[in-house]
């Protein structure tokens, strides 16, 4: 079921730093359709003189990672979530979504909010990814294996639609649980989901526009 495709862009040796700031400003640009064509199995060199930094492995997830973190990230201003439902938050749970990403998570309002916000990052995979394994968890016997096969598909195999960052050997070993799934088939690519939201995405929340004005409307609506 598995079937990786790796590919190295060997370059000539270039300094970043005699480029033309122009250039050298252009130069991410430039790699971006060779980036999307590899995605796909196809490959079009669109700049002849990219630096060593650019020697990196296409497929879909490192390419995400790889551009996310070489763009600065800017929050979307269209990040929203419902007026009605800020008026029927109370402000004391939204105030404990700060104590834990277990305690943002305990809720369907949390995982609603966060999930919004991971849709402005292109990272609502991850929590996708997590609540499935919550759901399977609690998935009669005869129905694992049917349960099983769609979380694969779409979220670990390699051409998946949304698939999350878990290593190789992860990923290899939950191919073969599939075939004879257990009510635990998904638990350590589900941990290492958690550690990579809890580490990375759940700080940046915590700090985004999008939180805040969250907790300034419910706090609004608790003096009413």
């Amino acid at each position: 079921m598995e079937h990786s495709l790796s590919t190295s862009h060997h370059t000539e040796r270039h300094d970043c730093s005699r480029n033309n700031p122009r250039e050298t400003e252009n130069t991410h640009f430039n790699l971006l359709p060779l980036a999307i064509d590899m995605h796909h199995g196809f490959f079009l060199p669109m700049h002849n003189k990219l630096p060593d930094i650019f020697i990196i492995t296409f497929r879909g997830v490192e390419l995400k990672n790889y551009f996310l973190s070489i763009v600065p990230h800017i929050e979307s201003p269209d990040i929203k979530y419902s007026t009605s439902k800020d008026a029927m938050l109370p402000a004391e749970e939204v105030t404990k979504w700060s104590e834990s990403l277990e305690k943002l998570l305990a809720t369907q309002c949390g995982q609603d909010a966060f999930r919004e916000f991971l849709k402005s990052e292109f990272s609502d995979e991850n929590i996708e990814f997590w609540l499935a394994c919550e759901d399977y968890k609690k998935t009669q016997a005869d129905c694992l294996h049917g349960k099983a096969e769609k979380i694969y598909k779409e979220f670990v195999q390699n051409d998946a639609t949304k698939q999350v960052n878990i290593d190789f050997y992860t990923r290899k070993d939950i191919a073969k649980k599939a075939q004879d799934p257990t009510p635990s088939s998904f638990d350590e690519a589900q941990k290492h989901v958690y550690i990579l939201m809890e580490r990375d995405s759940y700080p940046r929340f915590l700090k985004s526009t999008f939180y805040r004005n969250l907790l300034d409307k419910v706090d609004c609506n608790s003096l009413k």
